[in-house]
Formats: structure tokens, sequence, C-alpha cells
């Protein structure tokens, strides 16, 4: 029988946390679910622990593959998923709530037409205290790419996977997790825009995002990480620049972009920033967009996007070398 969720988690040297993960997903009150473990190439005994549930419990599928990252974790998971929804859940992180799975599912049975579901997350710290991370305090649906943008340029809809379950059909095939680059949830959401047509935001969730040293993200900010973090920025202002309805969208990536890279200038991290001097300058939003933004970005980060705009900016580095024009990022 056809599984009406499938879950995706990618599995990598997590055995001390693996067992809760997957724990929390097969106490679901919804049964209907297949549980798809890709161990992506473990070293320690992740992926011993992965046949053992499927040895016990026949919804759970096992893919044992070379290391190829989280990306390539995901993607091998897709491929072999058969429900009518996907949801994603890092190896590290659990669902504190067993209803969690049913109660999405209900929403999309009152919201037929919504292409996904984004839940509210609690963040557990290395000391295990837990705390709501990303609280959606009333249900926002968003009809529309505009109102789409709106809400991923005010902050409300989040630019992760692991918090949203997606309507299959939704998910077009070209679009997939991008390979040997940090923030691919990102990637993934900004190529799925265009495809989009409507969402709802839910208070509805109980999905415990654990911070632990070690993890991708939270290992201090190599140059590799500062790069790409960089090139997604300018690749949302790319899809930006180009779409309708995208001007909110379009300055919060600018804007982001451009105090990351005087960030880094500034603290002199190492991280090659003459790659990134033509893009910004060549995507510097207009004169008259540009007053169009009045206040909602402070006076010094316009005032510096006005310097790109007229000398670029290998003329600024050593202006803001010179005043130390730092902001904490």
């Amino acid at each position: 029988m056809t599984p009406k969720v499938s879950v995706i988690i990618p599995v990598y040297n997590v055995e001390n946390y693996l067992r809760e993960a997957v724990d929390s997903v097969i106490c679901q009150t919804m049964r209907d679910i297949e549980i798809i473990l890709v161990n992506d190439g473990s070293t320690d005994n992740s992926g011993i622990i992965c046949d053992e549930y499927a040895a016990t419990d026949e919804r759970v599928k096992v893919i044992h593959k070379p290391n190829g990252g989280l990306s390539s974790a995901r993607n091998a998971g897709i491929e072999i998923a058969k429900g009518e929804y996907l949801i994603f859940l890092d190896s590290d992180d659990y669902w504190g709530k067993p209803t969690l799975i049913k109660e999405l599912v209900d929403k999309f049975v009152k919201y037929p037409d919504a292409d996904f579901i984004q839940f509210s997350v609690y963040t557990l710290s290395e000391k295990n205290v837990l705390t709501p991370g990303r609280p959606i305090p009333e249900e926002i649906y968003c009809d529309g790419q505009e109102a789409i943008y709106r809400a991923f340029s005010k902050n409300n809809l989040t630019p992760t996977a692991w918090d949203k379950i997606f309507r299959r059909k939704s998910i077009p095939e070209t679009v997939k997790f991008v390979q040997g680059a940090y923030y691919e949830d990102e990637y993934f959401l900004i190529d799925m825009f265009k495809h989009l047509k409507k969402i709802l935001l839910s208070p509805i969730g109980y999905h415990v995002y654990r911070i632990r040293t070690g993890s991708i993200l939270h290992s201090g900010f190599n140059a590799k990480l500062r790069a790409d973090y960089l090139d997604k920025e300018l690749y949302g202002v790319n899809f930006a620049k180009s779409n309708e309805f995208c001007e909110g969208l379009y300055f919060k990536y600018y804007f982001s972009a451009v105090r990351f890279y005087k960030n880094s200038l500034v603290l002199n991290n190492e991280i090659d920033l003459r790659r990134f001097r033509k893009p910004l300058r060549r995507l510097a939003p207009s004169w008259k967009a540009l007053s169009r933004v009045k206040n909602d970005y402070p006076k010094s980060e316009r005032l510096i996007v006005v310097l790109i705009k007229i000398f670029g900016t290998k003329f600024i580095d050593n202006y803001l070398k010179l005043r130390k024009l730092s902001l904490p990022f």
C-alpha cells in the first residue's frame, strides 16, 4: 500500500542521537508512513542502527551510500520516496509530539491547494534547555506568489527544509538539493519559489532543533562557509531581480550580501572577496529603487550601497578598512 507520508532522514555519524530521532517518528500516531534512513557513508555505528530499525519495522527503508553530503542524502531519499507528502528530519533532531504528522496532514485537508506547510520549531541547547525557536503565533495562509515573497522578505517564511511538510507533486523533478554547498535548504527553496502558488504557515509543530558542537553550521565560520553564504545571497538577489513581486525579497538578499561582504572584509576573514566585486555592483538597486528603501535598512548600509553603485567594491574596500565599519554578523 502506498504510504501517505515519506519521512526522509539523512544519517552521518550520529550514533548518539539517531535513536531519539527515529523513535520520535516511529511513535507517531499516524501509522501510514514510510521512514527512509539514508546512511551517507557513516564511519561509526549509525549504519548498524539503521539496519536494526529496518529489521523490526517494515515501514523503515535504509539506503547505504558513499558519503556525499546532506544534499546528496536528501536527494537519494526523494528518489525512492512514495508518499503523497514529504518531510525531512535531520538525524540529530527529533519531534517532541507524537501527533505531529497527523495534525499536519489534517491541515492539508483544510488547505488542499497548499504546496507546503511550515510548522513551529523548538531549540535544544547543549545544556538541554528547550526554548521556542521559530514560533508561528497564528496561521498565515499565503495565496499567490506576491504573498509568499512578502512572507519570506519579512522572515515569517524560513529558508530551511526541515520545518516544512511538502506536497510531493509540488516539487518539480528539476528542483534538487544543491550538492557541495552549505545552505542547501535555501537554494532548494529559492528554486521552488517560481513554482509555488499557495503555502500555509502554521503554529502546529514540535520539531526540536538541536544545537551541538560539530554540526555543519555550528562548527565556526570557515572560509568555504563564508564564501557559500555570499554565493547564496547573490543567488537570491539574481532570482528576486528577475521576478515580479520580489522587490522586498531583492532588498533582503542584497543588503544581507553587502553586510556580509563588509563584515568579512573588516574582520579580515580567510575568504577571497574579489570574485564578489562585479556581481555586487552589477546587481545593485537602481537609484529609483534605492529611494524606496527609506529607513528599512540602516543609513550606514545604504551609504555603502551608494558607494558600490558609484565606485564599485574595489574602491570601497580601503574605505571600509579605514573606517572599520563593522556590524556583528
